[in-house]
This record gives structure tokens, sequence and C-alpha cells, in this order.
């Protein structure tokens, strides 16, 4: 039936929409089936599938790759040109421009050879001029080291005695340094400007420059026939003391710049190690002081000779008292016998009939009259040595000699009097000796070879720059492990029918930390040989168990530990007088004073008191 008012495309218009949409589709999958729309372009490189984006990179990464380990790969062509050259190039280039050059801003500061280069071209370097030090004072030492270090540095051993005690006999030189110097020598134009040499380039020794060491030298004095004659034997290099820093141990020709920095980085951190080395640690015998101190000690103090006479008078009144005592300890320990009873049942010896001492029986009796005069003469003695000792103090502190503080050493180039000295380890002979020192740093051309002229290489060869020695020191006599002093003489003394000469020897031997006396009246032919008494406690260590006791590391300053000062050797585990408590009643001149020992030195080994000495001598 056909409808009225609807026209043709009205009646077909959906069969039409849908007849397009269904054409778009099919051509929708025809182009996705025959057709690539989707390509790109990567690098230059087009019709790339979305797969396929990163294969452009993916080729360059392995091209690279293979330029980067050619072994021999194509080189730019580069024009010979040198920077003077280059230089007046441009200086034409700009001189016809017309216009006025004018600074903006404040030009940088380049300082004269810097880079190494010049644009004169024809100036070479000139190694500084370094100062020399300035020997002030050489002093020799005996005491005894403690064990600690004998446990703790295994290099030191064959420098010390095979047993305890470790008694040891060394010098010290000491001298003074212009750290200013070294840099006005660094800066100074040997030959001006005019000259064909220059000084070291600042930035070469500006930081990773300072003085590593002080070297020293010794010779010793060979005797001759006559009493004046003789001669200074080969000059040797002294050793640094085992177990200190040491820093020219690090150095050898084959490292490289940045090793030798490392050293001075380490020297600049120790820098008192290296310009003051500390002395070996002691338990016994006269503290170390540096020379000049000890030197002038020596030979300007008002007060030592009349503090040794109350200090021999001291010892002679201490013995007698010993003697006493002693004597009275005999009576004490005298078996009890068992007498016939007197009337009433009391023995001879009065109630309980057991052995008294003088005192016992009577306590005003002479004898203790006697002994409490004389420990009354002791203890003013003591009190007027004490005395003596300030007043010496004083005087010290006036004449600049007294060392309550520490010096502080600063860095090198602010320091111009650099107080420096050198420990030798090996001068306990009793010989004489002198010695001189010099200044090695590390050298500022090592490693720059390429800065150098071809002539001037070798200037950058070594690793250490060595300063000038300075003169000999005085001659100082060391102190030997013994000696022996003719006393008296006589003629000749009835013997056996005859008459023969003989004579008095006192023999001295250095054992834990002072000189040990003996007596002995020999006849001729007599080898000397004698017995001295030690005083009790004189402690022999453990080396074992001391090694579980030791500090990390040596202190070789500050206010809770000095080297320098003696440590009582009666104390159990060898505590430093100061450090603990009250001080120790103990003299460093070896004096020992009378107490009761037992609780100290219970459960330690110590030294018997009879040494015998023996000295490769005939009478």
């Amino acid at each position: 039936m056909k409808l009225k008012g609807v026209n043709p495309f009205e009646q077909y218009v959906e069969w039409i929409v849908l007849g397009f949409v269904a054409l778009v589709l099919a051509a929708v999958i025809a182009m996705q089936a025959l057709l690539q729309p989707n390509l790109v372009t990567i690098a230059g490189q087009s019709g790339l599938r979305p797969d396929q984006k990163f294969e452009p990179a993916g080729e360059r990464a392995i091209a690279l790759q293979g330029r980067l380990s050619n072994p021999n790969p194509a080189l730019p062509e580069i024009d010979e040109q040198t920077l003077a050259e280059q230089f007046a190039a441009r200086l034409e280039a700009t001189s016809g421009s017309g216009r006025l050059a004018v600074a903006l801003g404040t030009p940088a500061a380049i300082e004269a050879g810097d880079v190494g280069v010049t644009a004169d071209g024809g100036r070479g370097y000139a190694m500084p001029a370094l100062p020399a030090p300035v020997i002030t004072a050489a002093h020799a030492y005996r005491n005894t080291v403690h064990p600690s270090e004998w446990v703790r540095t295994e290099e030191l051993r064959p420098f010390l005695p095979a047993e305890q005690p470790f008694d040891l006999g060394y010098a010290t030189v000491e001298a003074v340094f212009d750290g200013e110097a070294v840099r006005e020598a660094l800066l100074r134009d040997p030959d001006g400007d005019s000259g064909p040499l220059r000084p070291l380039p600042v930035t070469w020794w500006r930081s990773g420059f300072t003085v590593l060491a002080f070297e020293a030298e010794r010779q010793r004095w060979t005797p001759g026939e006559g009493e004046d004659s003789g001669s200074w034997g080969e000059t040797e290099v002294v050793a640094s003391v085992p177990g200190g820093f040491d820093a020219l141990s690090e150095v050898d020709a084959g490292m490289t710049l940045d090793d030798l920095l490392f050293v001075v980085q380490d020297a600049e951190q120790l820098r008192e190690s290296v310009a003051q080395p500390p002395a070996l640690r002691s338990i016994a015998g006269p503290r170390w002081q540096r020379p000049t101190i000890a030197s002038a000690e020596a030979a300007d103090d008002p007060f030592a000779e009349e503090i040794e006479s109350k200090e021999r008078e001291l010892r002679q009144i201490e013995e007698r008292i010993d003697r006493i005592v002693g004597q009275e300890d005999a009576e004490r320990n005298e078996p009890r016998r068992s007498p016939a009873r007197g009337p009433g049942g009391l023995g001879p010896r009065g109630p309980g009939g057991g052995p008294q001492s003088p005192r016992d029986r009577d306590p005003d009796n002479q004898e203790n009259t006697r002994l409490a005069r004389l420990e009354s003469d002791r203890d003013e003695l003591l009190d007027e040595i004490a005395d003596l000792e300030d007043q010496r103090a004083d005087f010290l502190a006036e004449q600049g000699l007294d060392e309550d503080e520490f010096e502080v050493v600063g860095a090198l180039f602010d320091s111009p009097e650099l107080r420096v000295w050198a420990h030798d380890i090996e001068a306990g002979d009793g010989g004489q000796y002198r010695y001189r020192l010099r200044a090695v740093f590390n050298n500022p051309a090592f490693g720059r070879e390429l800065a150098l002229d071809e002539e001037q290489r070798s200037l950058a060869a070594d690793p250490l720059m060595y300063g000038p020695w300075s003169d000999w020191s005085e001659p100082v006599s060391t102190l030997g492990d013994q000696y022996y002093f003719l006393a008296d003489a006589s003629a000749g003394a009835a013997l056996g029918g005859a008459s023969r000469p003989s004579a008095t020897f006192e023999l001295y031997e250095f054992f834990y930390g002072y000189y040990r006396q003996a007596d002995a009246r020999r006849l001729p032919g007599d080898v000397l040989v004698a017995e001295a008494t030690l005083p009790e406690g004189l402690i022999e260590y453990d080396l074992e168990n001391l090694e579980e006791e030791l500090p990390a590391q040596r202190e070789p300053r500050g206010p809770a530990f000095d080297p320098r000062e003696p440590i009582d050797p009666r104390a159990p585990g060898g505590g430093r007088r100061g450090t603990q408590g009250e001080p120790r009643e103990f003299d460093p001149r070896g004096r020992e004073p009378r107490r009761d020992l037992d609780d100290e030195l219970e459960g330690l080994e110590t030294f018997d008191t009879d040494l015998a000495i023996s000295i490769p001598a005939m009478v």
C-alpha cells in the first residue's frame, strides 16, 4: 500500500546511512589490512613502524661503542702553533679595530707561572735556596725505658738490652729552623725579572708542601796517641726512633704525585712528631728535657752543688737509720731460748722470758734517743732540700728554662723560630759525638715533568727536596754503662808478712735508672769486682700481660701524659706520677725514702737487692 505524503528519500534514509557506515568500516578494515598508515620518522629515518622506533637509537649506540673500543681512532689535524703565536695573532686581529678595549669589572689575578708555560717561552725554573737549621745544643741522657715500648715496637728491641731493666743511653740534638725563610726562598726570583730563571709556580707549593723530616748525621771522636790528638770519624746517618712517625720511610722513587701528597697530608697532621719527636717513655732515671734546657741547667744552676751536698748528707743519715732499725729487727727475730727461770718464775729477761730489742726493753735508751735525733735531722734536711728545689725552680723560670707548658708547633710558614730536635738512641757507649741537621721537604716539582722544558725535567725526578746541612754541634760526651774511679791508694800494707801497695776504687754501673755504687779495695793484679746494694722493690714487669694494658698508641704530647716525666719503678703497673691521685713518694734522683712496700709488691716480681759489678780492668 502506498504511503501518502512520504517521498522515497525519507522512506529509505535509514538504509542509506547504514550502507554508508558499512562502506566506511569496510574501507578502514581494508586500509589496516593492505596499507601501513602509522609509520613514523626517527632521527631522520622514515617509514618506521611504532614497534621499530628504538632501533635507530640502538644502531647509534652500537656504532659509538665501536668507536670507543677502536685502538687506533682517527685523530683530527691540529695546526702547530705556540701560545705566543696565538697571543700575537689575537693581538694583531684586535689592534686595527679602532675600538678602545675597556675592562668590564676587576680582571682576574693570575700569578706568574700558574699554568707552567709563559709567553716568553725561554725562562726556566729555579729550585729555592732553602735555609739550614741552627744548632742550639746537644745533650746526653741515660734512663730506663718503659717495658711497654719493648712490647709495642718490635723494631726497637735490637737497641735495648736483652733482659730487663731496659737501660738505654742516647743523645738529643736541638736546633732552631726559620719557616718564614722557606716562604721567602720559594718566592725569590734568583736572577731578577730580566734573568733566564724564575721561581717555582706558587700553585705548586701553596698547598701540599711541607717539611717531612729533620734528618740528622753524626761523627764519633777517635782519640789519638796524645792527650789532645785525635780525629772525627766517618759521617753516619742517625736512624729515626722505631715506633714513631717516619715520613721518609713512606717515600720511594716509584710513587706518584698523588701518593706523595698523602704522605704530605700525614706529615701536616703530625707536624709535632716531625719537628719534635717524643722521647721514649721511661720508668726510672733523670727525666728527658730538651737539650737547651738540660745543658743550661747543668751549666748555670747555682743551686745544684748545694742540693747535691744536702742529698749526700741525707743519704748518710738514712744509712745510719737503716743500720739501727736493721739491728733492732734482727734482735726481734732471734729464736727464743729456754733459760732457767729466776725467782718468782721470772726469766732473766723479765716477764715472759722472750728476747727484746733495746727499744722494747727501755724506751729511753741511747739507741732510741739516737734514732729519734737522726729522724729529726732527716726531716729537717728534707725540708731544706724542698726549699732549695723551689728556689731553683724560680731561678730557672726567670732564665726562661722552665717547661711547664708544651710548645705548640704551628704551620711551617708561620714559624720564624721553629724549635726542632732529633734523637740518637745508638749513642750510649760513652763516646764523644757531634751532630748536624737538615730539613727534608717534598719536592714541589715532582710529578710535573710536562710543565718543564726537557732540559729541566730532572728537577721533577726526586720526590724529596733537601735543605743544606747545619754546622756541626759542639761535642757531646755520652754516658756509658760502667765507670770506676780511684778513691784512695796506699804505698804498702802488712799482708802475710809482706808490704804490698793497695788502692780503693769506686765502681759504678747503671742499673734501673741510676748509677749504682760499690767500693772495692784491691791489690795489684786484682780484677775490679764489687757488690752494690739496690733499693728494694725494683719491679720486673710481666711483658706478656703488660701488652693487654697498653694504650692504642704512643702519645707524644698533651697535659695528661708527659713522656719526659719519670715513673715510680716500684708502683704496680708502672703508675705515672700525677695521673691518678696524689704524687707517689718517689725521688727522680734515685734517693729511695724508707717505707713499707709489702702491700705494693704483693704478687709482683722484683729484682734482687744485690748487684754484682764487674769491670774488665786490672789494678
